[in-house]
């Protein structure tokens, strides 16, 4: 039976740089106090098995004879050895990111924090000057950048505070200022995730309503940070019960005319949003958008913004081909769809996003067959289950299938439960109407057809939420082409 005692350290072992621990490990300085001699044979075993693959092999006994040959064997030692090899490689690990190149500015905050405890004036002013140069160096805005500004002031306050206590404000105006740009620019932020959060499921924990009032934040705080001005703009298009095509063209442009001010993962943030309100226009029977969107998606693609560590996410792979397939981009869609169908991020061994993804290709070319053959149901993402289930549906209408019937059942069944206990009224009203017409383009066929086109084609198009709407319409309107 394969021993399982070092199986977190080993997890961990196989994210690390093996030869740069090994080089960690060789300096007393690092591993005084953590019993050296044995750690070090002990983190060669483990590297030995992890490079030879032979991880399952490893047996508590057996390591413990290697390390200590004739002795009698004591689990207790091999196990405060195991302890001790994890916590070096824990300490490993956060020296690494400490000292990486990306945490510069926290290194400044620290170093001019120490020189202040010392007293070293001259010391403390090199330092700070430094980490001020540091935050300003890009000029780009994020909520990582307004944190550190505050951070900043924070410490210069407290070095007039302790060594100035007679003189001047103290440094306190600025850095009330900088703490308000911040508080706000974060609670606005958070406040902009939640409610795009309320408009697609229930939420677990809702806020207390004194949490989620109106905010209230100055005019020269939102003229000070580029990044709270859009963040406000795009709070206060979500507190609408329907925004407008100029909401989403206004912010369009800002969020252009900005691109300089905005660090790439604030510019990636706030398109997500603009994406988002792309989205609820179309929903709410705005099909011009669509274009823009398409060519949004391509612009956001090419500069990285649906990524996470170099992957696509899911929900972004999955928006880009719908939309695509909406705006009739068939040939374009469908090598994006090959081209990152290895590079999704959280993708399973099924490949249940790319056979979507796939799927969907395959029904705006028609061919329906073999669309419904890779459909993958049971998808635990939300947005891949519920596009499986509706596009089930629309191929069993396109091929006229006498599960149809059943089909719809089920899906409003679905529907029904999910409603009651995840998805918000919004996101329950889009999916509900949906599936309703879907039956009533069922019930139209024959001799009322044509007569039946134009009332569907006007329910649809007056419906304020409909999912599939364009869809939808080009099936109410082909009724009216039948003789």
């Amino acid at each position: 039976m394969t021993s399982t005692f070092a199986i977190d350290v080993i997890q961990t072992l196989q994210t690390a740089e093996l030869e740069d621990f090994k080089l960690f490990l060789a300096s007393p300085y690092c591993t005084k106090g953590y019993n050296a001699d044995a750690v070090k044979p002990f983190f060669e075993i483990l590297q030995g098995a992890i490079e030879k693959d032979e991880i399952e092999k490893i047996e508590k006994e057996a390591v413990y004879r290697l390390l200590f040959p004739g002795r009698p064997f004591v689990e207790s030692k091999i196990d405060k050895l195991m302890s001790d090899l994890k916590r070096l490689l824990e300490r490993f690990i956060l020296q690494q990111r400490y000292f990486s190149a990306q945490n510069e500015a926290q290194q400044l905050l620290d170093l001019t924090a120490d020189m202040r405890l010392r007293g070293l004036e001259s010391r403390y002013q090199q330092v700070l000057d430094k980490a001020k140069k540091n935050a300003d160096a890009s000029g780009q805005e994020s909520l990582k950048k307004l944190f550190f500004r505050y951070l900043l002031a924070v410490e210069e306050q407290n070095w007039q505070i302790t060594y100035n206590k007679a003189r001047g404000d103290l440094h306190i105006p600025q850095t009330i200022q900088h703490l308000d740009t911040y508080y706000f620019a974060h609670k606005t932020w958070m406040l902009n995730h939640l409610m795009v959060m309320q408009k697609a499921t229930i939420l677990d924990h809702p806020l207390d309503p004194v949490e989620t009032e109106p905010l209230e934040i100055s005019q020269k705080a939102l003229e000070r940070s580029p990044f709270l001005n859009i963040a406000w703009d795009i709070y206060q298009l979500l507190t609408k019960d329907l925004p407008q095509d100029e909401d989403f063209y206004r912010l369009f442009s800002k969020l252009e005319s900005n691109e300089l001010e905005l660090s790439a993962e604030s510019l990636s943030e706030f398109y997500t949003y603009l994406r988002n309100l792309c989205v609820i226009l179309i929903d709410s029977g705005n099909s011009n958008i669509r274009s823009v969107l398409h060519e949004i998606h391509k612009d956001n693609l090419k500069r990285g913004y649906f990524y996470i560590d170099g992957k696509i996410v899911p929900n972004g792979y999955l928006s880009i081909t719908q939309t695509a397939i909406n705006v009739g981009a068939i040939s374009w869609v469908s090598t994006f769809v090959e081209q990152y169908k290895d590079n999704i991020f959280g993708e399973n061994d099924t490949q249940d996003f790319y056979r979507m993804n796939k799927a969907l290709c395959l029904f705006g070319e028609k061919k329906y067959e073999k669309a419904l053959e890779i459909i993958p149901f049971g998808s635990t993402y939300s947005f891949y289950h519920l596009m499986a289930r509706r596009l089930e549906l629309k191929i069993y209408y396109e091929l006229r299938s006498d599960l149809l019937d059943h089909k719809i059942d089920a899906f409003k069944m679905f529907i029904s439960r999910a409603g009651r206990k995840v998805f918000s009224q919004n996101l329950h009203e889009l999916f509900t109407n949906f599936v309703n017409f879907v039956r009533q383009l069922q019930q139209s066929a024959g001799p009322q057809a044509k007569q039946r086109s134009a009332v569907l084609v006007k329910r649809i198009t007056e419906k304020k939420v409909v999912a599939e709407r364009l869809w939808l319409l080009e099936k109410a309107k082909e009724l009216g082409e039948k003789r």
